[in-house]
C-alpha cells in the first residue's frame, strides 16, 4: 500500500471487546460488519508531526490482552512526556469515518503512553487518562516477511490463523516494527486489487512519503493477484487470499498489535 489502500470504500466498523474474545469463524450466512460510505480513506489520517522528537519504542508488547485507547472527543490531543504540552492532535474519527484508537504501553498518573499511528514508526506520545476510553482486545498478528506467513494469536497463545502472504517488493519493503489495526475499509469491488476488505496499519513506508492519494500507510488486504501470494510483489503492503481477509474482518477489533519482523 503506500497506496496500496483503494481511493473509494466503505468503512468497515468491527466490534472492539472489553475482554478477550473467543476465535471467531466467519461461516455462511454470517452478519457483515457494519459499514458508512466515505469517499476518501486514503486521505491523510493524521496532523503533521511536529519539530521535537518523539520516544520511539524498543520494547516488546506482551500478554494475552492487549490496552486499547479510544479517543473520546473530538480529537486526541498527544505529547511527548507527562504533563507536557500537546505537540500533536490525532483527530477523531478519522477521515474514513473510523474512530481514533491507539495501543497502551504503560500508565505515569493520569497520563498513558502510547503507540502513535505516525511517523517515525514505532513513535510514543502522551495522552490523559481522561480523554481516553478503555477496552482490551485479545488477539496479536504476527507477520514474518521472510517466510511469507501471517498468523493470528488469541489471548491463550493459540494459533488461530496461519496464512500464506505477500509482502513488500526489496525496493519497496513492508516496514518491520510493532503495529496495530488503525480501520477497517470495504473497497467497491471486492473481486479489484484490494479484495473485500483492507486494514489500514499504523506502519508507514520507508521509501514513500506519499503515494497516489494516500500518505504512505501501509496495509493488509485481499488481492486480485493470487499468483503473488508467497512471493515479494506488493509496495509494502501485505497481501492475503480474499477469503482470508474476510476471516480477519470478521475477527480482528480495531487497535489489535500486528507485529511485522
Amino acid at each position: 500500500m503506500p497506496q496500496d489502500l483503494p481511493t473509494t470504500t466503505t468503512l468497515a466498523l468491527p466490534t472492539t471487546t472489553t475482554a478477550a474474545p473467543a476465535p471467531r469463524v466467519v461461516a455462511s450466512g454470517a452478519t457483515k460488519p457494519r459499514v458508512a460510505r466515505t469517499s476518501s480513506p486514503a486521505a491523510v489520517r493524521h496532523s503533521a508531526p511536529p519539530a521535537p522528537t518523539w520516544a520511539h519504542y524498543d520494547g516488546k508488547l506482551t500478554g494475552g490482552n492487549y490496552i486499547i485507547a479510544s479517543a473520546r472527543g473530538g480529537g486526541l490531543n498527544v505529547s511527548p512526556s507527562p504533563d507536557a504540552a500537546p505537540q500533536v492532535t490525532l483527530a477523531n474519527p478519522l477521515p474514513s469515518g473510523a474512530p481514533r484508537v491507539v495501543v497502551v504501553v504503560q500508565a505515569q498518573g493520569d497520563w498513558l503512553q502510547v503507540l502513535l499511528p505516525m511517523r517515525p514508526n514505532d513513535s510514543l506520545g502522551w495522552v490523559r487518562a481522561s480523554d481516553v476510553e478503555l477496552t482490551s482486545v485479545g488477539y496479536r498478528v504476527e507477520i514474518e516477511r521472510a517466510a511469507h506467513r501471517l498468523r493470528v494469536y488469541d489471548s491463550h497463545e493459540s494459533v488461530i490463523m496461519d496464512e500464506p502472504i505477500a509482502v513488500g517488493k526489496r525496493s519497496t519493503p513492508s516496514p518491520a516494527g510493532q503495529f496495530f489495526t488503525v480501520e477497517l475499509l470495504q473497497p467497491g469491488n471486492a473481486g479489484g486489487a484490494y479484495g473485500p476488505y483492507a486494514f489500514t496499519l499504523s506502519a508507514y513506508s520507508d521509501v514513500y512519503q506519499t503515494f497516489g492519494s494516500g500518505d504512505g500507510a501501509v496495509g493488509m488486504h485481499g488481492t486480485n493477484e493470487s499468483s503473488s501470494i508467497g512471493t515479494d510483489a506488493s509496495h509494502g503492503c501485505v497481501r492475503l487470499h480474499n477469503d482470508a481477509i474476510e476471516r480477519l474482518a470478521y475477527t480482528l477489533p480495531l487497535g489489535t498489535p500486528v507485529f511485522i519482523q
